[in-house]
């Protein structure tokens, strides 16, 4: 098992043996240390491992992520994911920031069929995001809500139904 609270953000992984890869993803996947997190802790697991990790929403949201989704799907199963409330880090980080708990297993050869984790799809209500928070709602613990960010950018945010003082 592979477990982590993972760091996100566009800082630059060197790796000097994770570089010697042909992979395009996984060059690419140096670019953001999320992805590396994901590549690199799904190399570390044997078939049948799990891998289960906190991190940004935009893991599973973002449309810059798809290749990174796509070549899990060749390596893994989504067991589950969970959709933090904006609020969860607030007490312990400092941080409000939608996040993700990812559940995903090992496997031995590629997906034959795209599962929906892959894609982005609308809510009922307008709102776009991973397709699987859209046909499993029960998944995201929270409201959602189209909040401004601190940089003056609206996005789509999870609010949560319980008061967490600070």
């Amino acid at each position: 098992m592979v477990s982590s609270n993972i760091p996100f953000g566009n800082t630059r992984v060197y790796d000097r043996d994770f570089d010697r890869s042909e992979d395009a993803v996984r060059k690419y996947s140096l670019a953001a240390v999320h992805n590396y997190f994901f590549l690199k802790g799904m190399d570390t697991l044997r078939e049948g491992g799990i891998l289960a990790y906190i991190t940004t929403s935009g893991v599973m949201d973002s449309p810059q992520n798809r290749p990174v989704r796509e070549w899990l799907v060749n390596h893994a199963n989504l067991v589950s994911a969970i959709r933090l409330p904006d609020n969860a880090f607030r007490k312990n980080a400092g941080t409000d920031v939608v996040s993700d708990i990812l559940f995903l297993q090992k496997r031995d050869c590629a997906s034959l069929e795209q599962p929906e984790w892959v894609q982005l799809d609308t809510t009922p209500e307008g709102y776009r995001m991973n397709a699987y928070f859209v046909r499993h709602p029960e998944m995201v613990l929270g409201e959602l809500s189209v909040e401004s960010t601190q940089y003056g950018k609206q996005e789509v945010t999870v609010l949560s139904l319980i008061h967490i003082s600070e």
